[in-house]
């Protein structure tokens, strides 16, 4: 979800009084007293009265981070004032936040920004450079100014770094590898095909399955110290949702597959729900793995250097090393299939984040040890081969090379990591463009390894052909074919997702813009299915037990009954979560209660007679009645609840 600025209303007043007391906030201030309640609440109402002071609130979904306000003077000056929540600094939200806040003043054609900052406040002095305003240095502090809408003349942004973000890509293209070779029917068991062939395909599978380690290697090396969100949840979630169906409704769609495979229950629910029911196997470990990462990354951050070693040494033994070395395979071993393993990868990228500089020094020998753990994972393959058809036993010996918990197959993932971690590039159109791919990245997975499709590509390519000394050439155009596919695909998904997500934040704000009235017509439709519920259950189940009557009396009866129902749930929710009632007390809040009551026996009045006067005199339906009256109704129940019941002092 995309951040958005909306404008504070008066149920911010506590929120924001607490992020203006934080410590940190008041050090930064230029008067660091604490703010005592009472100044804060007579300050918040003038301003919320002020015309010429806007305050709004960086929003993540329903989350609040952080709070801006500019103060306009006669000649179109703002003035800016902000504060990010403490739980949410160093993310880079204070630039962010001052970035959506430029362009709102854009639009608001108010001439220039100005901001003044303490003299040791390095962090916000950052922001205002990077944005490109101009300083002015007094004793002090530190006075910024600039143009509304204009360029910045610096351009900070905390990216990841591009060497990673590249082996990214590199990795993906190795997991396309991966699956040409083993769906394509290329890796003949090398106990019974010796040729030179077979060997050169499993040479290549060797250098090639150390791609999934890296890629969680990736992954935990930054959600290390990273702070959990759910939008990356969500995000999450929703691509591999969106692939799960958005490729079965194409294959249906394309005759593919005929419509009739989707009445089977299992088959929806496998394609609907597939991080649970596990149609990506990758993806269902890496969510679970999200779901942990902050509980890990916080071990992780509290441990010795001694301690984290140890604990290392006692996972990598007991998932890797030892399974490595058994004559018999470990019963709870899953061949890195799954998150024990991805634990593993995730706490050894983190020591390598926050303890591992000198793992592995230096490019070449990190290259070297790369090439050496792939080729030892080949020849421990061919020797294993060999022993498996003299004794035509220990078959899993030899498949241990394609698990990803293998020792061999571990070591070349670090090595791999490390080499690239080393790896300095400059700053030019290239790598800039390989770099914008790397988001991308696991769209391409999500793509070629659908159901509908892990099989058909290899199909479409022509992968099981025959193409002798011109097979190199046949894997790296496939490579970068399906590869090309996903980038595309997933870009035009990320198109549609980034359309929704506005979409979304234009409902939100035009929400917060009228809260009070959102919220009121929110749970007066809940209120309105309460009734309506109550209504058919009480006429049409329980009251033709106890009675006979006329339509209009069994109507009016059951209307009766619903309405009391309906009332308690309106009462409550209206109390709690539309006008936030502070009165308290059991005297006061029974006179608000039967306050309430009167209002709504007066609106119960006016439905009764025309519910009566629809289904006797019109003969119309009593639900569709029933339906026509409640908007007449939820109007004249917001009219009284806001004017005589729940009004503010």
């Amino acid at each position: 979800m995309k951040h958005y600025l909306r404008r504070a209303t008066p149920d911010d007043k506590k929120l924001i009084f607490e992020w203006a007391n934080d410590a940190d906030t008041r050090a930064n201030s230029f008067n660091s007293e604490p703010i005592k309640w009472e100044d804060h609440e007579k300050w918040y109402d003038s301003k919320m009265s002020d015309d010429k002071s806007r305050m709004y609130i960086l929003m993540d979904f329903f989350k609040p981070l952080g709070v801006v306000r500019v103060d306009l003077d006669e000649t179109g000056t703002s003035e800016i004032s902000y504060s990010i929540d403490k739980d949410e600094r160093g993310k880079g939200l204070g630039r962010e936040m001052l970035m959506l806040l430029e362009k709102q003043v854009a639009r608001e054609n108010n001439k220039e920004l100005i901001a003044h900052v303490k003299a040791d406040n390095e962090a916000s002095k950052k922001i205002f450079y990077s944005l490109g305003y101009e300083e002015k240095i007094s004793e002090d502090q530190v006075t910024f100014t600039k143009r509304a809408g204009s360029t910045a003349s610096s351009i900070y942004k905390k990216d990841r770094d591009a060497n990673l973000e590249i082996l990214r890509v590199v990795a993906m293209m190795m997991v396309v590898v991966l699956h040409y070779l083993s769906k394509g029917g290329l890796l003949a068991d090398p106990s019974k095909d010796f040729s030179v062939t077979n060997l050169l395909f499993w040479l290549t599978e060797c250098f090639a399955v150390s791609c999934v380690n890296v890629y969680v290697l990736i992954s935990g090396y930054y959600m290390v110290t990273s702070k959990f969100t759910f939008t990356k949840l969500f995000r999450t979630w929703g691509q591999v949702f969106f692939y799960s169906v958005g490729i079965a409704v194409f294959s249906v769609a394309s005759g593919m597959i005929p419509f009739e495979s989707f009445k089977n229950t299992y088959e929806l629910l496998f394609l609907c729900c597939p991080i649970v029911m596990g149609h990506y196997w990758f993806a269902t470990a890496y969510f679970i793995l999200l779901c942990i990462a902050p509980v890990l990354g916080a071990a992780a951050r509290n441990l010795t250097k001694k301690q984290f070693e140890i604990i290392l040494v006692c996972l990598l033994s007991v998932f890797c090393f030892v399974k490595t070395i058994m004559p018999y395979q470990m019963i709870f071993d899953d061949r890195g299939n799954g998150v024990l393993w991805f634990i593993c990868l995730f706490m050894v990228a983190a020591y390598i984040r926050l303890h591992g500089d000198k793992l592995h020094k230096g490019k070449a020998r990190a290259f070297s040890m790369y090439v050496l753990f792939s080729l030892l994972a080949w020849c421990y393959l061919f020797v294993a081969a060999i022993f498996t058809a003299r004794t035509s036993r220990f078959e899993f010996l030899w498949q241990q090379v394609t698990d990803f918990n293998f020792v061999f197959v571990f070591m070349a993932s670090v090595s791999l990591f490390m080499l690239f971690k080393q790896i300095k590039l400059s700053n030019n159109g290239v790598v800039r463009f390989i770099t914008r791919l790397a988001p991308f990245t696991f769209g391409v997975y999500l793509l070629h390894e659908h159901i509908h499709f892990a099989h058909r590509w290899i199909e479409w390519l022509n992968v099981g052909k025959t193409y002798g000394w011109l097979r190199p050439l046949h894997l790296i155009g496939t490579v970068l074919a399906i590869f090309v596919a996903g980038i595309i695909v997933d870009a035009i998904r990320s198109i549609i997702f980034s359309g929704i997500e506005s979409l979304f934040n234009v409902c939100l704000r035009i929400y917060y813009s009228k809260k009070e009235v959102w919220d009121y017509l929110i749970f007066g439709v809940l209120t309105t299915i309460v009734s309506w519920v109550s209504y058919v259950a009480i006429s049409r189940i329980y009251l033709p037990f106890f009675y006979e009557g006329t339509d209009s009396a069994m109507a009016l009866i059951s209307n009766a009954l619903s309405w009391v129902i309906a009332v308690a749930f309106a009462y409550w929710t209206n109390r709690t979560f539309v006008f936030k009632s502070v009165t308290k007390g059991l005297g006061p809040v029974f006179r608000e209660f039967m306050a309430f009551v009167g209002a709504r026996v007066f609106s119960f009045i006016v439905e009764q007679g025309l519910l009566f006067a629809f289904v006797e005199w019109l003969g119309i339906n009593d639900i569709i009645a029933k339906l026509i009256i409640s908007v007449i109704v939820v109007i004249l129940n917001y009219v009284f609840s806001k004017l005589f019941i729940f009004k503010k002092n």
